[in-house]
């Protein structure tokens, strides 16, 4: 159980110069869930928010080894086996790589146990030293493994390599550990920073955070190939630049802009079709493009253009990857009625398209190379990570956000889908002049990945809740379940035509 799950005051209190802990001895999502929220608010707090998702996925994965350490021994003592001895140690290990798949079992010992981690937070003016200690011993062999895995991730840089030598599913802290060393290496972090302590009594791993990082740029050859295929990428096709111009042209006559429309009946759908999204409800269906016109506007028309040429321009050079737009549309959707919901209707219909587009750069990063981005895939579940931009910058050298800003320039997209596909899943850094749309499409993005299960409430920025007025969780689960229960309502209407 945790001892002090006020993370707030915790990191309070590490800002006012008091070393602080959380400490339990066993995990579940609401021991991480506490972790997570103190790593947050302690670097958010600092001006280091964009080390984050990094030192989530290290600590994290620090106290999985710890705990499967602690495991080790509980079951070696019930099975009265000497860890310390050689062939004890190799019968043991037979018996506790059946058992480790049903871990709950092995929780429920550990509870009763004598055994701790903490997860310890102090703070100089130089780094903010992050420290994971259980009360075992470590035995000389698992030193020697882990220090090997150490000089590993000190020394390689190529994940494809590291990917394919470094699995060791029978004692764990293979892959992960290496894996925590090039985060820390890509994020500006000195992994030589990353040191083992043990002794008698205890084992601690530890690394530390500089008040001033500097992030490095990473320049691997999938990241410059993405970056020539976009400069390649086609522009608009003639008929949508024109139909963009007379959108922008005051004195346009909707009866020319609608013949226009009408001349390709494919993008004659693609309009119809938005324009009776829950982007743009308006009371009553929209059957034809003059109505649509008058009722969505021209500026809105023009975002339509922009979000129907993206997505034909990417469905014919790639392949089709309904998953990411099935998710762009729910992610719209959920910015709609979050903006109607919290009293800001004018965003409503820039906030819908910059939803429809927010994710374009995956599509691009899974064509440059969709087995890597399977092994990020695969690798973001094994470590419990959420979000992939932290391991897209590792693997890759440039995440699916720059992507996705690189293609929106490309193609000359209002400043504000730019600025929310760059900053969706960082929105307390976009400009002030696109906050209010980022913010939304961050949140409608977080709500999508909550009902996925790959996030929780306490992972939004505390920031975004506070001026929502959602930091209450009871009012936050209100809130989502109002939103989740009118798209239902909607795809019903829509399955029912």
């Amino acid at each position: 159980m945790i001892t002090t799950p006020d993370t707030s005051v915790l990191a309070s209190d590490l800002l006012a110069g008091k070393a602080v802990a959380v400490t339990f001895k066993s995990t579940n999502e609401e021991t991480f869930l506490t972790i997570n929220s103190l790593i947050a608010k302690i670097l958010s707090r600092c001006n280091l928010k964009f080390l984050i998702d990094t030192c989530i996925t290290v600590v994290r994965e620090i106290v999985l080894n710890a705990v499967k350490a602690n495991a080790k021994r509980v079951f070696f003592k019930s099975s009265g086996l000497d860890i310390f001895n050689g062939k004890s140690y190799d019968r043991g290990m037979a018996g506790f790589r059946r058992v480790i798949t049903d871990f709950q079992s092995l929780r429920e010992d550990l509870t009763k146990s004598p055994l701790k981690i903490t997860v310890r937070f102090t703070k100089n003016e130089r780094f903010i030293v992050i420290s994971v200690k259980n009360t075992a011993a470590m035995t000389d062999d698992e030193a020697a493994r882990l220090l090997q895995r150490i000089d590993l991730g000190l020394r390689e840089n190529d994940f494809n390599e590291i990917y394919e030598d470094a699995h060791d599913t029978a004692e764990g802290a293979g892959l992960g550990i290496i894996i925590s060393l090039l985060l820390l290496k890509n994020a500006g972090l000195d992994p030589r920073q990353f040191r083992l302590h043990r002794d008698e009594q205890s084992t601690s791993v530890e690394f530390r955070v500089p008040m001033d990082p500097r992030k490095p740029t990473v320049e691997s050859e999938i990241k410059l190939r993405i970056i020539d295929e976009i400069e390649s990428l086609p522009t608009f096709p003639k008929h949508i630049l024109e139909l963009q111009g007379l959108c922008d042209n005051p004195k346009s006559n909707i009866d020319a802009i609608s013949k226009k429309i009408l001349s390709d009946p494919s993008l004659t759908a693609d309009v119809l079709k938005i324009s009776n999204s829950a982007g743009f409800i308006s009371g009553k269906r929209i059957d034809n493009i003059t109505d649509a016109i008058i009722i969505i506007g021209l500026r809105n028309l023009k975002s339509i253009l922009i979000a129907t040429a993206t997505r034909r321009i990417l469905d014919r050079r790639y392949k089709r990857y309904e998953s990411i737009w099935d998710h762009c549309n729910k992610t719209a959707f959920y910015g709609r009625l979050i903006a109607e919901i919290t009293g800001q209707p004018r965003l409503s219909e820039q906030v819908f398209i910059a939803g429809l587009l927010h994710d374009i750069g995956k599509i691009a990063l899974l064509a440059a190379d969709e087995s890597l981005a399977g092994k990020i895939g695969m690798t973001a579940g094994r470590m419990r990570v959420g979000t992939t931009p932290v391991l897209e910058e590792v693997y890759i050298g440039i995440s699916h956000t720059t992507i996705g800003r690189l293609v929106s320039e490309k193609w000359n997209f209002p400043e504000f889908i730019s600025v929310a596909i760059e900053h969706h899943h960082t929105p307390l850094s976009a400009p002030e002049a696109q906050r209010g749309v980022v913010t939304i499409v961050y949140l409608a993005n977080m709500l999508c990945e909550i009902e996925m299960k790959n996030f929780d409430m306490s992972f939004i920025e505390t920031e975004i809740l506070e001026d929502l007025g959602l930091r209450e969780r009871v009012r936050f689960n209100e809130f989502f379940a109002a939103i989740q229960e009118r798209y239902e309502r909607h795809t019903s209407s829509l399955r029912g035509q």
